[in-house]
């Protein structure tokens, strides 16, 4: 989803583009990660009014017993039978661009970008320094990430959000990391699930 709005006589419209599967009127939805249930009442791509959606279109889709606030950008509309799970923590191979004289080490914390969605994010590890040629490990637990190396890194999110590995859905597998510049790109390899805590 990138953005949502109310549109008069229609209700909540959801704006975006289709990354896997297909649509039809009256499908049920789920929205990733809040788990909420919606309906698809109807949909437009390019201002055409359409029975079918592909992969690739681009749309406008208006969704049943759901308001703007609980369709934000960045959310995923997927089906029940095989919902997105809200992810807390994930793992990338990156590679590091050098704005940063020192490198990036533990500790670091910038905005993670992937697909539609922005959360910030700290790296809590970094597993292995990696070549970038070959993917073989060169290091392990390396202190830090400096220009031009590559790793794989262990990030944790302030709040869970909707993605996947990238080998399983490369649209939303894909990773961009910034603070005040561009710091490293990569494609997610393990993610670890939301598990809310259930007060006692």
């Amino acid at each position: 989803v990138e953005g949502s709005m109310k549109v008069t006589g229609i209700g909540t419209v959801a704006v975006g583009r289709v990354v896997s599967g297909t649509l039809e009127k009256g499908q049920p939805l789920v929205v990733a990660p809040s788990g909420l249930k919606t309906t698809a009442a109807s949909f437009e791509s390019f201002f055409s009014n359409r029975d079918t959606i592909q992969p690739g279109d681009e749309i406008g889709i208006c969704l049943k017993n759901i308001a703007i606030r609980d369709i934000p950008r960045g959310s995923i509309l997927c089906s029940p039978s095989n919902p997105i799970r809200p992810v807390i923590s994930f793992r990338a191979k990156v590679r590091v661009f050098g704005h940063r004289k020192n490198g990036i080490s533990r500790g670091y914390t910038g905005q993670v970008l992937c697909h539609s969605v922005s959360s910030t994010g700290q790296w809590k590890n970094i597993l292995s320094k990696i070549d970038k040629k070959t993917g073989a490990v060169v290091e392990e637990n390396p202190d830090c990430l400096k220009n031009g190396e590559c790793g794989v890194i262990e990030i944790e999110l302030k709040k869970p959000v909707a993605i996947e590995v990238c080998t399983e859905g490369p649209a939303l597998g894909r990773v961009l990391i910034r603070n005040a510049g561009i710091d490293a790109v990569g494609v997610i390899i393990h993610v670890t699930e939301y598990e809310p805590k259930i007060a006692k």
